[in-house]
């Protein structure tokens, strides 16, 4: 038998149960003849909220598409540019210099040491703004053969671990010359204060090396022509050519205006040669022979019996400072 107990209803708004014969929701109030119409505008505002929803997620307004890069890109130009301006400043280039004139010099000969370009880099970078030519693009080349030339000739007199033998002092009389002794010879590097006068008491002394006085670096674009010739004739002709040119060129005698180290640089690579040296060059080296580097040479030539006999008499004619006038105008000594 079916039940004729009549069924609760709900209300549409809190879901409370409402008594059979109540006009209004026990819990919220909303009075039973409302009921209808409440839940008839529930129902059709939910309805029309998940509409909604579904459109703007499966479409992005127009005036969002726009907006966006309207406000990033700004955003991100102004973020560079505070980072930019914000960003900390790099320290000047004297600050990385050695603190003393000592170290200065023994890091720029250890650089040279080397013999590769990565360590002459690293010793153009210890020479004082003042001693490069900044309107010289090959600034940097013209150095690194300064430097290889004087790699070249200390290995070639005193070994490839030359800077083993290396000692420094401080020149007397001169506050910025720095003393390299090596074996015999002796090389002055001028070490100067980089450190700008209002920043000296607050940063300490930092120094640079303005230059090497027996090797000019204005004397570096005729130094990379020689290297040019003998590398192209060597390539071509062998060694044998190069030892002929430097025969030559150590025989012929300098300009009038010839340095000391350069009289050196000419005549010693011949002068090492027991096969190809001749008397002239080594009449060459009279105005040199008071030279520790050319004295030592000259003294090797006088016993040893590799080199020729002309050759040997002469080496201690020179020595002993007995030698004609004649022979030296011969040979092209002035």
């Amino acid at each position: 038998m079916a039940s004729t107990q009549p069924r609760l209803q709900t209300c549409p708004n809190c879901h409370a149960a409402i008594a059979p014969r109540a006009r209004a929701c026990s819990v919220c109030k909303l009075e039973v003849a409302q009921m209808g119409a409440f839940a008839r505008a529930k129902l059709a505002a939910r309805q029309k909220g998940l509409g909604t929803t579904k459109i703007e997620s499966d479409r992005v307004p127009y005036w969002k598409m726009v907006l966006r890069p309207i406000v990033i890109v700004p955003a991100i130009i102004v973020c560079g540019l505070v980072l930019y301006f914000t960003r900390p400043t790099p320290p000047p280039a004297w600050e990385s210099l050695p603190p003393t004139q000592m170290e200065a010099a023994r890091q720029v000969l250890a650089d040279i040491s080397t013999g590769k370009d990565e360590g002459y880099d690293k010793a153009y970078a210890l020479i004082a703004p003042s001693a490069k030519d900044s309107k010289d693009s090959d600034d940097i080349g013209k150095y690194r053969q300064l430097f290889h030339v004087m790699n070249n000739y200390l290995s070639s007199e005193f070994g490839s671990d030359w800077m083993t033998i290396t000692t420094l002092e401080a020149e007397k009389g001169d506050a910025d010359l720095i003393a390299a002794h090596i074996g015999p010879e002796t090389l002055h590097l001028r070490a100067q204060q980089q450190t700008p006068a209002e920043k000296l008491k607050e940063r300490g002394s930092h120094y640079a090396i303005e230059g090497v006085d027996e090797f000019n670096i204005a004397d570096a674009a005729d130094l990379q022509k020689m290297a040019g010739i003998t590398g192209v004739l060597r390539g071509e002709a062998g060694q044998g050519a190069v030892n002929n040119l430097q025969t030559i060129l150590s025989a012929g005698g300098g300009n009038r205006h010839e340095s000391p180290m350069h009289r050196k640089l000419r005549i010693l690579p011949n002068l090492r040669n027991p096969r190809s040296v001749v008397r002239r060059t080594v009449l060459q080296a009279w105005p040199l022979r008071k030279d520790p580097v050319i004295r030592a040479r000259l003294e090797q030539i006088a016993t040893d019996g590799r080199y020729p006999v002309d050759v040997k008499d002469t080496a201690e004619q020179v020595l002993k400072n007995n030698v004609p006038d004649e022979d030296l105008i011969a040979a092209g000594v002035e």
